[in-house]
């Protein structure tokens, strides 16, 4: 048993490693992206947080305009305006009228100096 331990405490060393050593068994696994996702926007690796953002709202069936609300702010952390504003326009495209993406290509257009267009679904205000 012990060296069976001993082979396991270097994928669960950190978030990172045990995620992504998941989805290299398991490379469809949603939640495995999900959570890889996260560890890496805990550690300030935005691009990389992206990407498996992108991956959840690719095997998502449902709400897929949210993720893209959730790409949009990891953008805006890693200061990549003109991307975080697109994924805002994505998730509007995807789900007229979610609130928060509403209010990202507000925010972000106003940051670039911008005017922001069509906003599907949200309030003129």
């Amino acid at each position: 048993m012990l060296p069976l331990t001993w082979q396991q405490v270097a994928v669960w060393h950190d978030s990172v490693t045990l995620w992504s050593h998941a989805l290299a068994l398991a490379p469809e696994n949603r939640a495995a992206h999900f959570n890889l996702a996260g560890a890496h926007e805990e550690a300030g690796r935005y691009a990389a947080a992206v990407a498996e953002y992108e991956e959840v709202a690719r095997l998502s069936n449902r709400f897929r305009g949210r993720w893209y609300i959730t790409i949009g702010w990891n953008y805006e952390k890693a200061k990549v305006d003109r991307l975080a504003l697109a994924a805002f326009r994505k998730a509007l495209t995807l789900e007229p009228g979610l609130s928060d993406a509403c209010e990202g290509v507000t925010r972000v257009a106003r940051r670039l100096g911008a005017d922001p267009g069509s906003r599907p679904g949200c309030s003129e205000g």
